[in-house]
C-alpha cells in the first residue's frame, strides 16, 4: 500500500511538470535537447550517452528523445541514464521500440533505477534488446522499480541472440523478484560461454533458494571478473558453501567482488565460502564484505587464516565488520599480513 501511495504522489508531481509541447522552453532541459538537436542536424557520432537524472519529463518527452535516436543509423555505443526520472511502462515501451531498430550498437548501458517500471515493460525491453546482434557489452540497471515475479525467459532467449557478448551487468536491487525468476537468470547466464566480465546485483530482493546457487559456473570458464551483489537477503551457511565451490570452478577468474553483508552465513559458511574460493588459482584481486552475519567477532581472525592461502593475491579488501584496534582486528591482519605479494590492502 505504501508503494501504491508513493507511486500516486510521485505521478501527480509528475503530471503538474510536463514539459510542453515546444521545446527548450524549460531551462534544465535545454542542454539535453539542443545535444539531440545537433545530431540530427548529421553529426556523424557513433558514442551517444544521454544523463537525464532526477528529471521529471512527459511521455512526450521521452518519444522525442525516441525519434533522434533511431535516426542516428551509426550509433554503435548508448547510454541512457534515466535514474530517477519517474519513467513508467509506456515511456520504457517507446524506448524499447526504438532499440530494436538499432542494429549496429555494441555497447548498451541502461541506467533506468527508481522509476516506476513493471514487470510486462522489463520483458518487453528484453525482447527487444535481443535485435541488437551485435552487442558485445549489455548493461541493464533496473533497481528500484516495481518488477515482481520476473521470469526471465526472455532474457535467456535474448542472451541465445547475442553471440558477441563478454560483458553483462544486470542490477535488480529492492525489485521483489520470484525465486524462480532467479534461477531462470542463472539459466540464461550459461547461455553465453564467451562471457568474460559479470554483474549480478539482487541486494534485498528475496529468500534464495540453494537451486540458485547451484547454477552453471563450469559454463562460464572465460570469466575474468566477477561481480556479485547479495547483500540483505536470507542466504545461509550451506548456500554460502555451494557458492564458493561454484565460483571455485571458474578457473581463469582473475577479479572477484562478492558482498553478503547482513545474511545468515555465519562463522561455518564464511570459513566454507572462503576456502571455496581459494581454488580459483588465477585470482589476484579479491574485494569480500561478510559483515553482519553472526560471526562472533573472536573468531573472525579464522577466515583471515584460511585467506592467507591465497598467495597470488595482490589486491584484497575484505568486509568482515570488526572494530579497529581490538585484539581480533590485529589477528585479523597479522594474518593477511602474511600474503607475501600483497600490494594492497584493507580491513574493515
Amino acid at each position: 500500500m505504501g508503494n501504491k501511495n508513493q507511486k500516486q504522489q510521485q505521478e501527480n508531481t509528475a503530471t503538474d511538470q510536463k514539459v510542453p509541447s515546444k521545446h527548450f522552453i524549460d531551462k534544465k532541459y535545454k542542454k539535453g535537447y539542443q545535444q539531440l538537436e545537433e545530431l540530427k542536424k548529421g553529426d556523424p557520432k557513433k558514442h551517444l550517452q544521454l544523463d537525464y537524472q532526477h528529471y521529471e519529463q512527459s511521455l512526450e518527452s521521452v518519444k522525442y528523445f525516441c525519434d533522434v535516436i533511431i535516426q542516428l543509423v551509426n550509433l554503435q555505443n548508448l547510454t541512457l541514464d534515466f535514474r530517477y526520472f519517474q519513467i513508467e511502462d509506456p515511456a520504457l515501451s517507446a524506448i524499447s521500440s526504438v532499440l530494436a531498430k538499432c542494429k549496429n550498437l555494441v555497447f548498451l548501458d541502461l541506467r533506468f533505477q527508481q522509476n516506476f517500471i513493471e514487470q510486462y515493460s522489463f520483458e518487453q525491453l528484453i525482447q527487444q534488446i535481443s535485435n541488437c546482434n551485435k552487442l558485445e557489452t549489455l548493461k541493464l540497471f533496473f533497481g528500484q522499480n516495481f518488477i515482481e515475479n520476473f521470469q526471465a525467459e526472455n532474457l535467456e532467449q535474448t542472451l541465445k541472440s547475442l553471440p558477441n557478448l563478454s560483458d553483462f551487468s544486470i542490477d535488480m536491487i529492492s525489485n521483489k523478484l520470484s525465486e524462480q525468476g532467479a534461477i531462470n537468470i542463472s539459466n540464461a547466464l550459461a547461455q553465453c560461454p564467451n562471457m568474460k566480465y559479470l554483474y549480478l546485483g539482487f541486494r534485498n530482493t528475496f529468500k534464495f533458494s540453494e537451486d540458485f546457487f547451484g547454477f552453471n559456473f563450469k559454463g562460464l570458464s572465460k570469466i575474468q571478473e566477477l561481480s556479485f551483489f547479495l547483500d540483505d537477503n536470507s542466504i545461509t551457511q550451506q548456500q554460502a558453501k555451494i557458492l564458493g565451490d561454484n565460483i571455485s570452478c571458474c578457473s581463469s577468474l582473475n577479479k572477484l567482488t562478492l558482498a553478503l553483508t547482513k545474511n545468515q552465513i555465519n562463522q561455518v559458511g564464511s570459513i566454507y565460502l572462503v576456502e571455496g574460493l581459494v581454488n580459483c588459482k588465477q585470482l589476484t584481486n579479491l574485494i569480500l564484505r561478510i559483515s553482519s552475519n553472526g560471526i562472533p567477532e573472536e573468531q573472525l581472525y579464522k577466515v583471515s587464516k584460511i585467506l592467507k592461502s591465497l598467495e597470488q593475491i595482490n589486491y584484497l579488501e575484505i568486509t568482515l565488520g570488526v572494530k579497529k584496534n581490538t585484539k581480533s582486528y590485529q589477528d585479523s591482519k597479522l594474518e593477511l599480513f602474511k600474503l607475501k605479494r600483497l600490494a594492497k590492502f584493507y580491513l574493515f
